[in-house]
């Protein structure tokens, strides 16, 4: 089955910032999101969804290269010395990539 590559951009980011980052990567040209309530432990600890610091979100976009460079430098500018969170890219191998970009 042939697939195209495209970047699948995750982000990590406490839920008071997810309406902010949702409208990042719609401006930044993304069709849409995937948008979850999530828990781990990492170098800063465990995290889990508390009444006094709120939950963890996690927002998955698949998108062109150029789309991800966009919402990576936004993020950089916006969010990355001021918040924590986590981002990451991998190259996603996807079946009709018209509904992504």
């Amino acid at each position: 089955m042939k697939t195209e590559t495209l970047k699948l951009v995750t982000i990590i980011v406490q839920d008071s910032l997810a309406d902010a980052l949702k409208k990042l990567v719609e401006e930044a040209g993304a069709k849409g999101y995937t948008y979850q309530t999530v828990a781990g432990k990492g170098a800063h600890g465990s995290r889990e969804s508390t009444e006094w610091e709120g939950a963890n979100v996690k927002i998955e976009v698949i998108v062109s290269e150029e789309i991800s460079n966009k919402i990576l430098e936004q993020i950089r500018e916006q969010f990355l010395n001021k918040f924590a969170l986590v981002v990451f890219v991998v190259d996603a191998q996807v079946i009709r990539a018209g509904y992504f970009i």
